[in-house]
């Protein structure tokens, strides 16, 4: 035996003992997937296909490994399609893989509404069609190997077909991936794990997606070594390996598909209860029931700088009276009192909630509780009944500056107007600078207390707004919205950059200095046509000081990028404010 013979047949025993183990470990998980629940019914077919062709590899390679004699001639066709017939099983596998993902997007996320699944359904039709063109082609791809075998029909046809099938199906699962995860970007998942489970699902999915890239880019670039490989398999000298090169690298990426679907995390995926079914409020989380804030005896004020770590109950909160209960907002505004203190209560009336929901507040809780701005109204925590979901926060005597400018029409002199833009351009600084985006600044959530000193409400808490903009009609776009900001689909900020908040700011700033309400009684599809398609802004007055009214002016610019930061936002008013005094 020479030493390239050798060398081959070394190379196809290592490939057969490999491909023996891994077809008993798929012989088992293959098995054991009958426990998968019904809405993974399709998964199981992921794991027949894979068995087939591990038991196609397996037999080809021990055929290779144990006759290494057998007539050529006779046995290259066989030896052909037993290499390439798995390559043509595994763009199946693909495709159900990415029906498998489908059906992860539909059974993870909350359901919102019944025009939602409306549209889910059709992507169930989308995916059945898909399914039977697809056994359609296999029948088709079985007919052409018949024909092979009967040495009717070139070999390297067959490998170049294979190689634009898979580019085909390459395209077809990406854009789905993209469309899907642009398409219910704003729909909240069931829970954590639900979350976690799609991502493992797209990241097996992306990694099949190289796998089979390499696979038809190896074999469009060359594609006779396939032949070349089944013809010259007992021929092969140490120095023309190109062909064997190939395969292996082919052989490579794809037993690395295998182990993904094979682990166990992704393989428990379908075995666990599904999330899909929606969390009632009465379900007992305790951890997210309350949040450890009680504020101290002496103070009169529920602020989280005053806060010990006390865990909350329903019996420690009382609702004295409603403040607000503006359509489209994040529930109604209360004044109550927590173990004597005064606090305001935002309160959601939803009939169902996701566990996700409730676990997302619970974290962002927990996160915020470590943010230190003295000009941040922030969250003292949130209680959980059977009929709302109650989100505590410090009461802010003299409310919001909506409220004082356009409700009580209260007149502010220029100094005190400067001191309360700088406490807020420090705020949103200080925002910034911890990587944190407010997204839908207006004056609706500049809040101030009973010594007027200014407050940021309404940070963070993203997947509880989408989840209300779905089932609630809540909506945090507005006047103050930059014109990006309202060129996005959807009632709620999804995308917010630092420069939305640079927009929001200047309106504000403007609103302040004039009194005046941004565009009144605008709707939002209006508003959009003003802002964005006419790039119209507020009207700065004359005779206002020149570096405020440049200030204004490039808070507004067209570019967000042309749009100045907050440190120079807050050092041109602290500037402005010094010289006034």
């Amino acid at each position: 035996m020479s030493q390239g013979d050798t060398s081959l047949f070394l190379i196809f025993l290592v490939l057969s003992l490999i491909y023996t183990c891994i077809f008993i470990y798929t012989v088992f998980r293959t098995y054991v997937s009958r426990k998968f629940l019904a809405i993974w019914k399709y998964a199981k077919l992921l794991y027949i296909l894979q068995l087939i062709v591990v038991f196609i590899r397996l037999i080809s390679f021990w055929y290779i490994t144990i006759f290494p004699s057998r007539d050529k001639e006779s046995s290259s066709y066989i030896i052909f399609v037993l290499l390439s017939l798995p390559g043509e099983l595994l763009i199946v596998a693909y495709i159900i893989l990415f029906w498998v993902f489908i059906t992860a997007n539909i059974h993870t996320r909350i359901r919102a509404d019944e025009a939602l699944w409306k549209n889910k359904c059709s992507l169930y039709l989308v995916g059945r069609i898909t399914m039977y063109g697809l056994c359609f082609w296999i029948f088709i791809e079985f007919l052409l190997y018949g024909i092979i075998l009967l040495e009717k029909l070139y070999p390297a046809d067959m490998v170049i077909q294979q190689s634009i099938c898979c580019y085909i199906a390459i395209a077809i699962v990406l854009a789905g991936i993209i469309y899907l995860q642009v398409k219910y970007s704003g729909l909240p998942y069931n829970s954590l794990r639900s979350q976690k489970s799609l991502r493992k699902i797209i990241a097996v999915t992306i990694i099949w997606t190289l796998g089979r890239f390499s696979h038809a880019t190896l074999y469009i670039m060359r594609p006779g070594d396939l032949i070349e490989e089944s013809n010259e398999i007992k021929e092969v000298s140490v120095d023309d390996v190109v062909p064997s090169v190939i395969l292996l690298i082919d052989l490579i990426s794809e037993i690395l598909c295998y182990v993904m679907i094979l682990e166990s995390s992704f393989f428990n995926i379908f075995t666990r209860k599904s999330d899909s079914e929606h969390t009632s409020l009465m379900t007992p989380f305790d951890n997210m029931q309350s949040v450890d804030t009680v504020p101290e005896e002496s103070e009169g004020v529920f602020t989280s700088a005053n806060a010990s770590h006390t865990r909350l109950t329903n019996d420690d909160l009382r609702i004295e009276m409603a403040i607000s209960e503006i359509p489209n907002k994040l529930g109604s505004l209360h004044f109550g009192t927590l173990r004597g203190a005064n606090v305001a209560v935002r309160k959601l009336n939803l009939t169902q909630v996701s566990k996700y929901v409730l676990e997302t507040i619970d974290a962002e809780i927990s996160s915020l509780r470590y943010f230190k701005n003295k000009h941040y109204n922030g969250i003292i925590g949130s209680l959980v009944d059977d009929k709302s979901l109650k989100i505590i926060s410090a009461y802010m005597s003299n409310f919001s500056l909506y409220e004082l400018l356009h409700d009580q029409k209260r007149h502010f002199p220029i100094h005190q107007k400067l001191v309360f833009a700088s406490e807020l351009a420090f705020c949103i600084k200080e925002f910034h600078n911890k990587g944190r985006i407010h997204g839908h600044l207006s004056s609706h959530n500049v809040l101030f207390n009973e010594n007027f000193n200014t407050f940021i409400s309404d940070l963070g808490f993203d997947v509880l707004k989408k989840y209300a903009g779905l089932v609630a009609g809540y909506v945090n776009k507005s006047a103050w919205s930059s014109p990006e900001v309202l060129s996005d689909t959807g009632s709620v900020v999804t995308k917010a950059q630092k420069s939305d908040d640079a927009y929001s700011f200047g309106i504000i700033l403007w609103e302040l200095l004039t009194e005046e309400e941004p565009f009144p009684g605008v709707t939002l599809p209006n508003l959009k046509k003003i802002v964005v398609g006419d790039t119209c802004r507020p009207v700065i007055p004359q005779g206002l000081d020149h570096h405020l009214r440049m200030l204004m002016q490039s808070c507004w610019n067209v570019d967000p990028s042309k749009r100045p930061d907050f440190e120079l936002i807050y050092s041109t008013i602290s500037s402005v404010l010094n010289q006034d005094e």
